[in-house]
């Protein structure tokens, strides 16, 4: 999925099903689209996608390259709505989830 702002490409997300729940594989934002509230919308859309779809759950990670570059993701993920628990399983920080029942 693509997000366009002003006729112009914003950034993106992927998400794919795993068994009841919808995985978050990605949501990326082009640097000069950030802070404008393309994320949170983003997020709405995916947990509306989910919802009208009847997944139980939004689930993703958080990975060790993303938390790098941007330590504030697992604190954003908690002001949106999802619950975040460390797992550093090798290619992970944490796990983020949302339950939607």
């Amino acid at each position: 999925m693509e997000f366009h702002r002003k006729n112009c490409r914003a950034g993106y997300a992927n998400f794919l099903k795993r068994g009841g729940d919808l995985f978050i594989g990605d949501i990326h934002l082009e640097p000069e689209h950030r802070g404008k509230e393309l994320g949170k919308n983003a997020i709405a859309y995916i947990r509306g996608f989910a919802t009208q779809r009847g997944f139980n759950r939004l689930t993703g990670k958080v990975k060790h390259s993303d938390y790098k570059e941007r330590p504030w993701l697992p604190d954003y993920y908690r002001k949106h709505g999802f619950t975040v628990t460390d797992c550093n399983d090798g290619s992970a920080v944490v796990e983020i989830c949302m339950e939607l029942t």
